[in-house]
């Protein structure tokens, strides 16, 4: 849905997003990844 950089995982009541092993969240942000 474009609200992820990266993963997007469902769970219940809604969704989180991941970054793929080796990168992580740009700093203050829970969707966009630094890789």
């Amino acid at each position: 849905n474009g609200v992820c950089s990266h993963l997007c995982l469902l769970r219940p009541g809604g969704y989180s997003c991941a970054c793929p092993q080796g990168s992580s969240f740009i700093p203050g942000s829970k969707t966009e990844c630094d890789a």
